[in-house]
């Protein structure tokens, strides 16, 4: 018995929503409204339903509908509010495209010179109001094909004099861009004061309860967050949020207040928010239950909300507006399914399943009226109800949220009480263990650190020798070739003295290659062992650079590159002198290395800063490129051949960075592809202080 007793209430919800509305009572017969001005002045404003003069596929002109002219053409008569889809015309039922014009004459008895008004609501999709021939109020621009017609919504009240000759109502509207067009919501007539009240008591229910959503959507949203195990609360918060957007987009339109979005893209809100709160309510109430009978048509609802999204997102209104129908088709599996598992967990008296039955019963017939609205039907009340049950949802869901957390916090109350009983007998005995565990973990740890240190430095060892075995294989086997095959080409006869002599020429260059690859592999291997010192005193930086160009000239001329030492002072710095005059070295051989023939180097000092001076090595060479160039200014070494194919053993540059630190100074690398590079390194100078 208590299974059924939801089922009546719901069925009796449903039966209410879809009663034809209490004024009902058309006041419009064949396009003429009788009404006494009391009427009007004493009451609430009324709706002008009924039969109203109809002209498809014109245009007519409002001077030729008023009062003192007769139109040629006989009209047809027709149901307002309705789409005129809905209509027939020579039998033959109209389409959604196209244009018409409305008429209705108003016989306002006992009215001389009063003003009265008119609440005008939306129409598809375009239209203009005459009164007595003139414009009063229009949306958009009313055309006869889809380039001349534009769409726009907006409702809005206008005021106008009734006298003793009757009034005329011209209403032209146009529709290209919709799925359907027409005459689809009441108009309502009363005095200023009523209809401006009318307005506002809705404008007002419109904001209470968009405020109420908005502040409930803030409160879940925020509990979704720090409470973010329990999903239920973040798909009902986005549920709620798509809800307050589809009610901005499509009652009196307020997202127009927020920003002006065009006509196309308030369509396509507000059938994007009605999908996705679909989807994401659906979602909501399998998490609430964990019902896995649901996931499978949750999955599929999911699946068609995205390609009707795509399609709202990317298609015209006229092509999407259809998706209406699969809207209605998902809106009514789910209500039948939400509703039976609902009514079954009732049935085993699962918690909360009873609240969750009343609430979702309630939603299912508010989406049913408000599907009935949408389709012009007259229903008990005439606009969108889908906020206002939500709001008496959101009252529901709070309830049952708060008295689970209460449920929860007694269960935690209760388990802490029983813990503590238990911890009290096992306290003493989990600390023994805790200590015994304690000191086996500090021993663990420190053999693990033992042997991570020695793991590290093997690791060390190995990548050393692998590389001062990789650079003997391969670099210093070079120039020892070079050597060979020079000498045996000097042994023979068939050389003439200038050929001996360029041949030595090349000896030397590879001789000095190989003294410097020597040079830097002795200087690598004792750094890693830790085995470099670095004493640092004043030393003439001038005859440094000196001594490390003159050995580098030779290279150079081979080259044919102008190597240079520009120097305008005597420059004395703190330094290593021996590091240093390495690193010069290095950075100029790697110039010279990198620099096409006839190309130039310069080599020179600047003073900066803090008592700082900057040794620069600057060439017009190839350059590096953005990639590498990250790569040495992170410390990341690699190699590469120079303009002639020179070998390099990727240990210059990492040597010229530690020689700079170990000297308290600093390597920077500038260099543009095509433009050439400079290599700044910088070292304290050597500053006298005075007693």
């Amino acid at each position: 018995m208590r299974q059924k007793g939801p089922l009546y209430i719901f069925f009796l919800l449903i039966i209410w929503s879809c009663l034809p509305g209490h004024s009902k009572a058309e006041l419009v017969s064949k396009g003429v409204v009788n009404i006494l001005l009391e009427k009007l002045q004493q009451g609430e404003p009324v709706k002008l339903d009924g039969t109203w003069e109809f002209y498809w596929k014109q245009l007519v002109s409002p001077d030729s509908l008023s009062s003192g002219h007769s139109f040629s053409e006989k009209p047809e008569m027709v149901n307002i509010p309705a789409y005129w889809t809905e209509y027939s015309v020579n039998g033959k039922s109209l389409p959604g495209s196209g244009y018409a014009t409305y008429h209705a004459r108003l016989k306002i008895a006992g009215a001389d010179g009063d003003t009265l008004s008119l609440l005008v609501p939306i129409f598809d999709s375009a239209f203009e109001l005459f009164i007595d021939g003139k414009l009063r109020y229009k949306n958009g621009r009313v055309g006869t094909s889809f380039g001349s017609s534009v769409p726009r919504y907006r409702p809005g009240h206008i005021q106008f004099i009734a006298g003793k000759q009757p009034v005329d109502i011209v209403i032209q509207v146009s529709n290209f861009h919709h799925r359907r067009g027409g005459f689809w919501k009441p108009l309502y007539l009363g005095t200023p004061g009523s209809v401006a009240l009318q307005a506002r008591k809705h404008n007002h229910l419109i904001f209470a309860a968009l405020i109420f959503l908005i502040t409930f959507g803030v409160f879940y949203s925020i509990f979704a967050f720090y409470y973010r195990e329990e999903k239920s609360l973040l798909y009902f918060s986005l549920s709620l949020w798509f809800v307050v957007l589809r009610s901005l987009a499509n009652d009196n339109f307020l997202i127009n207040d927020l920003f002006t979005p065009s006509w196309t893209w308030l369509i396509r809100i507000e059938y994007l928010s009605t999908f996705l709160a679909l989807m994401f309510f659906n979602w909501y109430y399998y998490y609430f239950y964990r019902n896995q009978a649901f996931y499978a048509w949750n999955r599929l609802v999911t699946y068609i909300t995205v390609f009707c999204s795509l399609g709202i997102l990317f298609l015209p209104v006229r092509i999407f507006a259809y998706s209406l129908f699969i809207f209605y088709a998902l809106v009514f599996f789910s209500g039948i399914l939400i509703f039976y598992f609902s009514l079954k967990l009732t049935g085993r008296k699962v918690a909360f399943a009873r609240y969750h039955l009343i609430g979702i019963s309630l939603i299912l017939v508010i989406i049913l009226h408000d599907i009935l609205v949408a389709n012009a039907f007259e229903v008990h009340y005439g606009e969108y109800l889908m906020k206002y049950g939500f709001v008496v949802f959101i009252y529901i869901e709070t309830a049952i949220m708060l008295k689970r957390f209460v449920m929860t916090i007694r269960n935690e109350r209760k388990l802490t009480s029983e813990s503590e009983a238990v911890n009290a007998n096992l306290e003493s005995l989990v600390n023994e263990r805790t200590e015994e565990i304690n000191q086996k973990r500090v021993e663990i740890e420190n053999k693990n650190r033992s042997i991570s240190e020695q793991n590290k430095r093997l690791k060390e060892d190995v990548v050393s020798r692998n590389r001062l075995f990789s650079i003997i294989a391969h670099d210093l086997r070079s120039p020892l070739a070079v050597f060979v095959q020079v000498m045996e080409l000097m042994d023979g006869d068939e050389l003439d003295d200038s050929s001996r002599r360029e041949l030595r020429k090349e000896m030397k260059v590879s001789a000095r290659s190989l003294v410097g690859l020597v040079d830097n592999l002795l200087v690598w291997g004792r750094s890693r062992n830790n085995q470099v010192q670095y004493e640092l005193k004043r030393h003439s930086l001038n005859k440094i650079l000196k001594n490390s160009i003159e050995q580098l000239e030779q290279t150079a001329q081979s080259k044919s590159i102008a190597l240079t030492l520009d120097l305008t002072q005597e420059y004395e710095a703190v330094i290593d002198s021996n590091s240093i005059q390495l690193a010069v070295r290095n950075l100029v051989s790697n110039a010279i290395k990198f620099t096409p023939e006839g190309g130039s180097i310069k080599v020179f000092v600047r003073s900066v800063a803090d008592n700082r001076l900057e040794i620069h090595v600057k060439d017009d060479g190839i350059g590096i490129n953005e990639e590498d160039l990250q790569k040495l200014r992170q410390g990341i070494e690699f190699t590469s051949a120079g303009t002639n194919n020179e070998k390099g053993t990727g240990l210059g540059l990492q040597l010229c960075r530690e020689i700079a630190h170990q000297n308290k100074g600093e390597l920077e690398i500038w260099s543009k592809p095509g433009e050439g590079s400079d290599f700044v390194m910088s070292v304290h100078s050597y500053v006298k202080h005075s007693i």
